[in-house]
């Protein structure tokens, strides 16, 4: 039965789309990678990350020393940056059930806090972060071990193939969500990976599993 649902953030349970574009493209501007204009958008969705990446010329060995700039840029924006319309609602509904609800992201936790408190949302009952965009898996095993939990108690709610590979090596259970950063084509899971469409669907898989 599950006990817990954990919610990665960006693209999730919010719409962060913009604030990465203009934080992307300052940093692309300064070390002259390729921009992303409004009109690329659904392509650049349509690709995996690492593809992603590529395709804006940015070196793979670069991204660890990129994010602490594309963060501090990101949270310029952080007041526009809203909630996925519906996504309040389904939080406070799994609260009230009696559901643990925690966060487990790539951004920082300084960043997630401000983003829920100008959107007038309680702070999530645990935030869990990696510095890293791979390795998720590490994360999940750190936050199995200090909840006490075992792995099948626990969904995991995301939107990038990423965060589904690392759930496969923690043995959490991903739920996909089409709102997100990454577009079905890009999306590879098992014949019983979940998916939603809707925060109404969203709530409806995870009642389905508890």
């Amino acid at each position: 039965m599950i006990r817990y649902v954990l919610f990665d953030f960006d693209g999730t349970l919010v719409d962060s789309k913009d604030a990465v574009v203009i934080a992307f493209n300052r940093i692309a501007e300064k070390y002259h990678f390729k921009t992303i204009k409004p009109e690329e958008l659904d392509y650049i969705n349509s690709l995996s990350m690492l593809d992603r990446f590529l395709y804006l010329k940015v070196p793979l060995y670069r991204l660890p020393f990129l994010r602490k700039e594309m963060l501090a840029i990101y949270q310029e924006q952080i007041m526009d940056v809203p909630l996925i319309p519906g996504m309040a609602a389904l939080l406070d509904t799994l609260r009230t059930s009696g559901l643990k609800v925690g966060i487990l992201s790539s951004n920082d936790p300084v960043i997630i806090k401000g983003i829920m408190e100008l959107n007038g949302i309680a702070p999530p009952d645990d935030i869990y972060c990696s510095g890293k965009l791979f390795g998720k898996d590490r994360v999940f095993r750190k936050f199995l071990r200090e909840q006490k939990l075992h792995s099948d108690e626990v969904l995991y709610i995301c939107d990038e193939q990423r965060d589904i590979t690392a759930c496969d090596k923690a043995g959490i259970k991903p739920v996909w969500v089409s709102w997100g950063f990454e577009g079905a084509g890009v999306i590879q899971g098992d014949a019983a990976l979940s998916m939603a469409h809707t925060p109404d669907e969203l709530l409806a898989v995870i009642q389905q599993r508890c």
